[in-house]
């Protein structure tokens, strides 16, 4: 608790009983050893277009199958790309200095789209894999009775 409020004073933030329970808040105000930082109004919009792709093929084939990581990247990335608002705005006279192969928006786009898929990916296998599974008998169970040679 000392070095929390000695950080507080070295910052000079405010020492409220509501910032001593905001870890997040403190990290990001201070931006300490991994700064946080909440995502730009594109990059949500990628992220909430990979998740409504993610799905929508998930009825068609299973994320198991070969490439469909880079499926959902390409549907995304077509997606977002067709819409009429500019998606990274920032960066949006600086698309027309680059030829479409080195457009720095659509790696943008692809880039976070394979991310999210990446980490959605990972979800999913672990959803899968403890359907499968079934209840942990062991791991509930540990002191009491083993079941199922477990």
């Amino acid at each position: 608790m000392t070095t929390v409020t000695t950080r507080m004073q070295h910052l000079r933030l405010p020492q409220t009983k509501a910032a001593l329970l905001c870890p997040l808040r403190l990290q990001t105000q201070a931006a300490l050893l991994c700064p946080l930082r909440s995502p730009s109004l594109s990059t949500v919009t990628v992220c909430s277009e990979a998740e409504r792709c993610f799905r929508r093929l998930k009825v068609a084939q299973p994320p198991s199958c070969l490439k469909f990581a880079e499926t959902v990247m390409l549907c995304v990335t077509e997606n977002v790309m067709s819409r009429r608002q500019p998606i990274f705005p920032e960066l949006h006279d600086h698309m027309f200095d680059t030829t479409p192969e080195d457009n720095h928006i659509i790696h943008l786009v692809k880039v976070v789209a394979q991310e999210y898929v990446k980490i959605r990916l990972y979800h999913w296998g672990k959803q899968y894999t403890s359907e499968i599974a079934g209840a942990k008998v062991r791991k509930n169970l540990s002191k009491l009775i083993l079941f199922k040679h477990q």
